[in-house]
C-alpha cells in the first residue's frame, strides 16, 4: 500500500518519473499529426505498453496520456466533444499499469491560446475548460495533477486556481518552461518562476521540456534560493539535432542519471524526462537514485525576488507632440503612407516633404499587407521622422506576431525615436498553419494594449523591471460602421479599460452611420476620423463588397458610377471633404488616406482639409 503522494513529497527521498510520451509514441510509428490522446480511445493497447516500459524502468511516477486534453486543441482533430473521455480513459490507463505502488499524475498543458490580459479568452473562461479535462482525469484515479511546459505565468495561475477549486487537497505539480538563456518564452526568470508558483499554491514547483538537464540545473540553482517548495525537473534529452529528416535527441542515459545526483545535490524531490527521453533513460536515473542518500544541504535563503516598483506612466502631453496636440484639443490633420516596394524609399519620402511643406503634420504609416514586397514599416517611419521632421504614428498589425516578437519590435521601434502607435488585430494571411499554433485572433489589439500598458510602466512581458519606463503613446483601430455594433462597442471599452489613449477609425464613408454609432459610443479618448478620396466606380464597388468591414453608401457608389472618368476623382475628393465637415465637431483630428499615388490628389485633399479647420 502506497502512502499519501503529498506524504512521499515532504520525504528527502529522490523520486523517479517517467520519461517522453510522444516520443515513444512517434517511435512506435504514430505521426506527428495525429492527436496523441485520441489514441487514450482508438490504440490503448499501445498507450499503455508505453506506461509499462516506464513502470518497468523503474519510474515511481507516470504521467496520464492527456497533456493536450482540453478542447481547444482537441478541436484541430475533431475530438473536443471527447474531452472528458480521452481524459478518464487516460487515466485509467495509466493507473491500470501503475499498480499498487507507481503514483500517477494527470498530465495537462497550455491551452495554445492567449488569454487576458493579452488574448481574447477570459480568465474565468480558461478556468472552466481546464477544469473540463481535471474533474475527468480525478474520476479516474489519479494521485495529483501534472502542468507542465506552460510559458504564461498567468497561465499556469489560472490552471493552479481551477485544481484548488475542485480539489484543495490534491497536490499539484506546476512546471514552466525555460530557453538556453535561463529565461521563460516570456522572459521571466527562474528565481521568480518558483516565487510566483509557490505563492499561487503549487505543491512542487519545476521546470520540463525545451532545453536538456545543463540549463535546467542552472535555473534550479536560483529557484532553490528562493522556495521550500519540493522541486521537480523534466529536462529533454538536450536539443534536436535533425538527421535525414528526424528529429533525433543526443544526450545518452549515462548522461541523464549523471545530472541525477546533481540534482539531488541541489534538493530536488522528482527527476524525469521530456522530450527525447525513453525507458532506457529512466532506468538510468532509476540506478542512480537507488545509490543516493543522507540528508541534502539547503539552499534557501528566506530571500524573496524583489516586486517591481510601481512607475507612473509618462503623460500623454509629454510623450508625443501628437499627444500634445490630442490633450490640448488642438484638431490633428494627418496623412497616411504607404510603405513603398522594394528597399528604396526615396519616392516616399520626396511625398512626405511635400506633404508637410503643405501644413501636414503628422504621417501614419501603414503596415504592408502579409506576404507583400513591401518595405516594413517601422524604419521606414524613423526614416522619415529622420529626414523630413514630421512625426510619424506606426500602425502596427499584431497579424500572427507572438508577444515576444512584438515586445522586441516595440523596444527596438522605441529606440530608433518612434513614440505614436495604433495597434491593431490585422487581417489573416489567407496562408495555412499548424492546427496548434496561435494564430491572429489570439493576440489581438486588446493583448498588445496591455502589453504596451506594461512596458509604460517600466515592467516588461516577463514581469522584470526595466530601467525606464517606454513613452508609447498607444492608439488602437475603431470600425465606425461594423456589421456587429455591440461586438465593436464591446471590444472598445476594453480597449480603453488597456489603457488606450486615443483611435484611428478605419475609413468612413457615410457620415450618418458614423454620427449613430458616434451617439451609442459617447468615447472618453480622442478619435481620429480616416477619410479616403474615391477615384472610381471600381475603387467604390471593390471596397464595398471585397473588404470587411466597410460600407460605401449606394449613393455615392451611383454617383461614381454615373461620372466619366476624369471626373470620378473630383467627386471622390469632394465626398471625402464633406465627411471630414460633417464630422469635424465630433472627432480629434482627420488622416487622409488617399488610395491613389497621385500627388496632385494628395496635395488638393490637404488644401481641403487645411481650409476646413483654418
Amino acid at each position: 500500500m502506497r502512502a499519501p503522494l503529498t506524504e512521499v513529497l515532504q520525504s528527502d527521498r529522490l523520486l523517479v518519473c517517467d520519461g517522453a510520451m510522444g516520443t515513444e509514441l512517434y517511435r512506435r510509428g504514430i505521426f506527428l499529426n495525429q492527436s496523441f490522446e485520441g489514441l487514450n480511445l482508438h490504440q490503448p493497447k499501445l498507450v499503455s505498453a508505453v506506461h509499462e516500459a516506464y513502470v518497468q524502468a523503474g519510474a515511481e511516477v507516470i504521467a496520464t496520456n492527456t497533456f493536450a486534453c482540453h478542447r481547444f486543441k482537441l478541436a484541430a482533430h475533431g475530438l473536443d466533444s471527447n474531452t472528458s473521455e480521452l481524459a478518464y480513459k487516460g487515466a485509467r490507463l495509466a493507473r491500470k499499469a501503475a499498480g499498487d505502488g507507481v503514483y500517477v499524475l494527470g498530465s495537462l498543458g497550455p491551452l495554445g491560446i492567449r488569454i487576458e490580459p493579452f488574448g481574447p479568452t477570459s480568465l474565468e473562461e480558461a478556468c472552466k475548460v481546464f477544469q473540463e479535462p481535471m474533474r475527468a482525469l480525478l474520476d479516474g484515479g489519479v494521485d495529483g495533477i501534472l502542468l507542465e511546459t506552460f510559458s504564461d505565468l498567468q497561465e499556469i495561475k489560472v490552471a493552479i486556481e481551477a485544481v484548488r477549486a475542485l480539489r484543495a487537497d490534491l497536490p499539484v505539480i506546476a512546471h514552466m518552461t525555460i530557453g538556453v538563456d535561463g529565461l521563460s518564452p516570456q522572459g521571466t526568470p527562474p528565481a521568480v518562476i518558483a516565487q510566483r508558483l509557490s505563492q499561487w499554491g503549487a505543491t512542487v514547483v519545476g521546470l520540463n521540456c525545451s532545453v536538456g538537464p545543463g540549463p535546467i540545473l542552472e535555473a534550479v540553482e536560483k529557484m532553490v534560493e528562493v522556495t521550500e517548495r519540493p522541486i521537480s525537473v523534466q529536462p529533454n534529452a538536450g536539443r534536436p539535432k535533425e538527421v535525414d529528416g528526424r528529429m533525433l535527441y543526443l544526450c545518452s542515459p549515462e548522461y541523464m542519471a549523471l545530472y541525477a545526483k546533481r540534482f539531488y545535490r541541489l534538493g530536488v524531490r522528482l527527476v524525469g524526462g521530456c522530450c527525447g527521453t525513453s525507458p532506457e533513460h529512466i532506468k538510468a536515473i532509476r540506478e542512480v537514485a537507488g545509490t543516493l542518500s543522507g540528508p541534502r544541504v539547503s539552499f534557501f535563503h528566506g530571500s524573496a525576488v524583489p516586486a517591481s516598483p510601481e512607475v507612473e506612466p509618462v503623460a500623454a502631453a509629454e510623450k508625443s507632440r501628437l499627444g500634445k496636440a490630442l490633450a490640448e484639443g488642438r484638431f490633428v490633420h494627418a496623412q497616411q503612407i504607404i510603405p513603398p516596394r522594394g528597399a528604396s524609399a526615396a519616392k516616399t519620402v520626396q511625398r512626405a516633404r511635400m506633404l508637410a511643406e503643405a501644413g501636414v503634420e503628422w504621417l501614419m504609416v501603414g503596415e504592408p499587407s502579409a506576404h507583400s514586397n513591401r518595405m516594413a514599416n517601422i524604419p521606414l517611419a524613423a526614416l522619415l521622422e529622420r529626414e523630413t521632421g514630421v512625426e510619424t504614428a506606426v500602425i502596427y498589425s499584431c497579424r500572427e506576431t507572438p508577444l515576444s516578437r512584438m515586445q522586441a519590435e516595440l523596444f527596438g521601434a522605441h529606440a530608433l525615436g518612434l513614440r505614436n502607435v495604433v495597434g491593431v488585430t490585422g487581417d489573416p494571411s489567407g496562408m495555412s498553419r499548424p492546427a496548434d499554433q496561435i494564430g491572429v485572433q489570439d493576440v489581438d489589439a486588446i493583448g498588445m494594449t496591455n502589453l504596451v500598458r506594461k512596458l509604460n510602466r517600466a515592467e516588461d512581458l516577463g514581469g522584470n523591471a526595466m530601467r525606464a519606463p517606454t513613452r508609447w503613446l498607444v492608439g488602437v483601430g475603431l470600425d465606425m460602421s461594423p456589421a456587429d455594433r455591440k461586438r465593436e462597442l464591446r471590444r472598445f471599452f476594453w480597449k480603453m479599460d488597456a489603457g488606450a489613449e486615443y483611435a484611428l477609425s478605419y475609413p468612413v464613408f457615410d457620415a450618418e452611420a458614423a454620427q449613430r454609432f458616434l451617439d451609442k459610443l459617447r468615447p472618453e479618448i480622442p478619435i481620429i476620423l480616416t477619410v479616403v478620396p474615391l477615384t472610381s466606380a471600381r475603387l467604390a464597388e471593390q471596397m464595398h463588397n471585397e473588404i470587411p468591414g466597410l460600407s460605401v453608401p449606394a449613393t455615392l457608389r451611383k454617383r461614381l458610377a454615373g461620372a466619366e472618368p476624369q471626373d470620378a476623382a473630383a467627386i471622390g475628393v469632394e465626398a471625402a471633404l464633406k465627411l471630414v465637415e460633417d464630422l469635424r465637431p465630433r472627432v480629434a483630428g482627420v488622416c487622409v488616406s488617399p488610395h491613389s499615388g497621385s500627388n496632385e490628389l494628395a496635395l488638393e485633399m490637404v488644401r481641403g482639409v487645411e481650409a476646413l479647420i483654418g
